[in-house]
């Protein structure tokens, strides 16, 4: 069904803001439903108040703006009053949005009311955005991130590239989800260049924040807290957003692996005051991992929120493989880019020693890697070495590894 047009660039401007954007957008109408039919601005502005009830994880503003839109379609279907597209696209959009937030997400009514929101034109992105991230939260992985491509590619058309880039770095969260054991290292790294080539920092930090996750999972620490830092870094002026707060939580992580308590304990500190729910269940993970106490052991309510990249956590096991500073060094000299293997050699052990002697110790050396993480490396014909990520070459992420410039380090 077709939308009729609206202000495509106050459109954009809304799916694309962060929730402190969201509070200065200023619009012409007064945001009231009773206008919703004969007004543009007014269906964007409620669709504003949706997504900032939905970032704030206002339950209950959530489910009160439903009700509004809900019951104004009754009135019209009682006096037989025409129902306009948007109508249909708000109440479906501000429900999901509800019901992702307050833990209650129905997967009949997630299946169902798909094939109801086809063909809205600039809706459409968003649309399969929010389906994409009711299905994450369901566990369907597999149908997350094929909705998420489709999203990437609808907001794509309309020039939201800065919510592109969101949808471009949850079909890579989403892929690592069906396969924990594949390492996307440079494929965030990849998706960090674009965002912030793009001026994006927000998503530059949070790929960023994967990365460094990635290298803690395997144990390079001194690695992780280089891109945990980094990170910080750019999601410092998104204060009091779910990123920023994990930022601070990723950190906290890390400096517990290397020991550094006093550091570790102000970050957690920092977070305490977080309102966030999802915040809330990682502070319980986080004292939990502090105290050297089992996360599993861990007690949620049946209606808690916990953050995907938290819940590995509370499973993980203790047996970290030990790294050398030869292996950290040589892994974070292919974090660019990918380089030759006689240039990583002379990297590593310098200019004083013939081709041969270093090439057959850089073999070696990545022999030995490659037992400890048999997917952190690629080795293709051409004699170049680089950090495994996708290999499917029709992602949409595959598409950007051969178009972007190395902007980011």
């Amino acid at each position: 069904m077709e939308t009729k047009g609206i202000n495509l660039s106050l459109f954009i401007r809304i799916i694309e803001a962060t929730p402190l954007e969201l509070e200065q957008i200023q619009t012409k109408a007064e945001n009231e439903i009773s206008t919703i039919v004969e007004s543009d601005s007014s269906i964007l502005e409620f669709y504003q108040s949706i997504m900032l009830a939905y970032y704030q994880s206002n339950t209950e503003i959530l489910y009160t703006l439903y009700k509004s839109i809900r019951s104004k379609i009754l009135h019209h279907e009682r006096c037989q009053l025409p129902l306009t597209p948007e109508m249909e696209v708000l109440e479906i959009l501000c429900k999901l949005r509800y019901e992702i937030r307050s833990n209650k997400l129905s997967k009949p009514y997630v299946k169902h009311s798909l094939p109801l929101l086809k063909n809205f034109h600039h809706w459409q992105g968003e649309i399969y955005f929010v389906y994409a991230s009711a299905l994450e939260k369901l566990n369907l992985f597999e149908e997350a991130k094929e909705m998420y491509e489709k999203s990437y590619l609808e907001l794509k058309k309309i020039g939201a590239n800065k919510k592109s880039l969101k949808a471009l770095h949850n079909v890579l969260a989403t892929s690592g989800r069906i396969d924990s054991t594949k390492r996307l290292i440079d494929d965030f790294l990849l998706l960090a260049r674009e965002a912030y080539k793009q001026r994006v920092k927000n998503i530059a930090g949070v790929a960023l924040l994967n990365i460094s996750r990635e290298y803690q999972i395997i144990g390079f620490y001194s690695l992780a807290l280089r891109y945990a830092t980094r990170a910080r870094a750019m999601l410092r002026y998104d204060k009091n957003t779910l990123q920023y707060y994990l930022s601070l939580l990723y950190h906290a992580h890390i400096l517990i692996d290397l020991e550094r308590y006093h550091v570790a304990d102000q970050l957690i500190a920092s977070c305490k005051s977080c309102a966030l729910p999802e915040i809330k269940s990682c502070l319980k993970i986080i004292i939990s991992l502090r105290n050297r106490t089992p996360p599993h052991l861990v007690y949620f309510k049946k209606d808690e929120i916990i953050h995907p990249g938290w819940v590995e956590r509370l499973y993980e096991r203790d047996d970290i493989l030990n790294t050398s500073e030869l292996e950290e060094k040589l892994v974070y000299f292919l974090s660019d880019s990918p380089k030759k293997r006689i240039t990583i050699a002379r990297h590593l052990y310098g200019e004083n020693l013939d081709e041969e002697t270093i090439l057959e110790r850089l073999k070696t050396l990545i022999s030995r890697m490659k037992k400890k993480w048999p997917d952190l490396f690629i080795i293709p014909k051409s004699g170049y070495l680089f950090l495994s990520g996708q290999s499917d070459s029709t992602s949409p992420i595959s598409k950007l590894r051969r178009s972007v410039s190395a902007t980011y380090r």
